[in-house]
């Protein structure tokens, strides 16, 4: 049985990004509800021109992590050819300082309703979902404390609760709604931390203001916390400068809808302890 195509070609270009990068791209490629013959390429041009096939042929789902190690500015292409159904291609650019800690990519593909708010509609349209996130050190002007005492209001909602105080110049901003700076958490197995946990996030909560300069504001696990059991954790933040951040920009054409987004996240973290002595949460 040969190699398949697809590996060989992950393999090549790991080995032309380099193994001694900056930071690390994960790439998240995934096809479904479209024909077996649909074929998709996808392409990265590095900041000194040249290009790197990562994804070319027919496969459903890949992973893999590329390891960047030129600054500057990368372009992902993405094309997709679902023979009938059409094809198309949409290109995004994002740029390396050396500030990163790693990017995220995703690319997904599938067939669904082209009226999203008719229920009653038939007609389909490709949408492709293109995300490109990056991941950076924090300004040292945010620290984060782990607010050990802290209990849920009523005992209803769940810690742990962390406050974060803005030292900064800037205006902080949550991932999933601006005011609330809902995180994730990650558990300490076999010495190194594990997973990226959310949980239920509900984005219909009432606007709050952002964390302005100077002030202070509580953080917790999803939207309505988590309750974890006993052990060493990580409590993982995303935040950005920049309220936009995490705006689709969608793009239609008679075959393809693409919603596109590059944003910009900083990554606090805090480590902390959960233990059946801590307050009941």
């Amino acid at each position: 049985m040969g190699i398949p195509k697809f590996l060989i070609l992950s393999v090549l270009a790991l080995s032309s990004v380099s193994m001694k990068g900056q930071c690390d791209m994960e790439i998240d490629y995934n096809i479904r509800n479209l024909p077996a013959n649909t074929h998709g390429i996808v392409k990265m041009r590095l900041p000194d021109g040249a290009d790197t096939i990562l994804i070319d042929g027919t496969i459903r789902q890949s992973q893999m992590v590329c390891h960047l190690n030129q600054l500057g500015e990368y372009q992902l292409t993405i094309s997709i050819d679902a023979d009938k159904l059409g094809k198309d291609s949409c290109s995004q650019k994002f740029m390396l300082t050396g500030e990163e800690i790693d990017i995220k990519t995703m690319f997904y593909v599938q067939r669904e309703c082209k009226n999203l708010s008719d229920w009653n509609c038939k007609d389909s349209i490709i949408s492709c979902q293109f995300r490109i996130a990056k991941n950076s050190q924090p300004s040292p002007l945010v620290e984060i404390e782990y607010l050990r005492t802290q209990r849920g209001g009523g005992g209803e909602f769940y810690g742990p609760f962390f406050a974060v105080h803005n030292h900064s110049n800037d205006t902080i901003y949550g991932k999933w709604l601006p005011g609330y700076l809902w995180g994730s958490f990650s558990k300490w197995i076999d010495g190194k931390y594990e997973g990226d946990h959310v949980g239920q996030i509900c984005t219909t909560w009432e606007d709050q203001p952002p964390l302005y300069p100077g002030k202070v504001k509580e953080a917790w696990i999803a939207s309505m916390g988590r309750r974890i059991p006993p052990g060493k954790y990580r409590f993982n933040l995303h935040y950005s400068t920049d309220k936009s951040t995490r705006r689709f920009f969608p793009r239609e054409t008679d075959s393809f809808r693409w919603w596109i987004s590059v944003e910009n996240w900083y990554l606090l973290t805090c480590e902390f302890e959960a233990s059946y002595d801590s307050p009941k949460q």
